[in-house]
């Protein structure tokens, strides 16, 4: 198995990002990492949808609280990493955490029957404030009871309030998730982006969300080709030649 804790590959015309620490598949910089430079490949590469799924037992146990990443929000599709195209998540076993926000922001969900989802960290005295946007997506009253008590919820019932669009037997979580991202890599990539972007503008996000995009745009400029022949023509009193990237 390779040593990349994120893995990515290409089947026809799907992206399958793929967690890659077996065991609790904990969140560290290195995976937050990868998961941002999977997602910003699926963004600008030929594929037309992805699937995120995990090796082991389980889905992500959440953050490495030994080793708490810097930045957790880089791993999050439409808050610190691009979401241009359609995502379903295979999840499997616990999810907990960030990995809970990473599926709320996937356009469907895949889960085994016995996954079990939990958001923690009222009992731990920490939060980004990214979960918020979950009471969009289910039943208010079922979403306060996931962020204040941070007890368990089944699958059986993730699936009953709408987190989960299909329940299927351990081990063909990717699989199904298979299915349904070809079914939309098949679908007209026009419609879709412009459905995705309209149903956006329906759900709220959480500010946290908000700010988290704010923040990638103003560093995706920072960072931006533009600014260093900008700054370069001043430098050396020329024109600029700007390329718009």
């Amino acid at each position: 198995m390779s040593d990349q804790v994120v893995l990515y590959e290409e089947r026809d015309r799907v992206a399958i990002i793929t967690l890659n620490r077996p065991g609790k598949n904990l969140f560290s910089d290195e995976v937050v990492q990868g998961l941002h430079d999977s997602l910003c490949r699926l963004n600008e590469g030929s594929a037309r949808a992805g699937v995120i799924c995990a090796n082991g037992e389980n889905f992500t146990m959440g953050a490495d609280l030994r080793a708490f990443p810097k930045d957790i929000a880089r791993s999050i599709p439409g808050a610190g990493a691009p979401s241009g195209k359609p995502l379903v998540a295979a999840v499997n076993g616990w999810c907990l955490g960030a990995a809970m926000t990473l599926v709320q922001m996937c356009d469907l969900c895949v889960a085994t029957e016995t996954t079990r989802f939990m958001y923690p960290e009222a009992k731990l005295g920490v939060s980004m404030g990214m979960i918020a946007g979950l009471a969009a997506r289910i039943p208010h009253k079922v979403a306060m009871e996931v962020m204040l008590l941070g007890g368990a919820l089944p699958a059986r019932r993730a699936y009953e309030v709408g987190l989960v669009n299909r329940l299927v037997p351990e081990g063909e979580q990717l699989n199904a998730a298979l299915e349904y991202a070809r079914a939309l890599a098949d679908n007209s990539p026009l419609v879709i982006a412009r459905l995705r972007r309209l149903v956006n503008a329906v759900v709220p996000d959480s500010p946290a969300v908000q700010a988290y995009r704010l923040q990638r745009e103003l560093s995706f400029m920072l960072e931006s080709d533009d600014l260093k022949e900008g700054m370069g023509s001043i430098a050396e009193k020329r024109r600029a030649n700007f390329v718009g990237r």
